[in-house]
């Protein structure tokens, strides 16, 4: 089975629009982790330092 330059360019879009969100998503997790050391940093430092 042959595929025609648009089918191809179809496919490539689905690709792409599935790699985004997957990207997106890393993104988001990422920043939450970020989130949650920081707050646990922030905590610890101000714990040290009412002690």
């Amino acid at each position: 089975m042959k595929l025609k330059l648009s089918d191809m360019s179809n496919v490539a879009d689905v690709v792409s629009a599935i790699a985004i969100v997957i990207s997106l998503v890393y993104a988001g997790l990422q920043v939450s982790d970020n989130t949650k050391a920081t707050r646990s940093y922030t905590a610890n430092g101000a714990t040290a330092l009412t002690v």
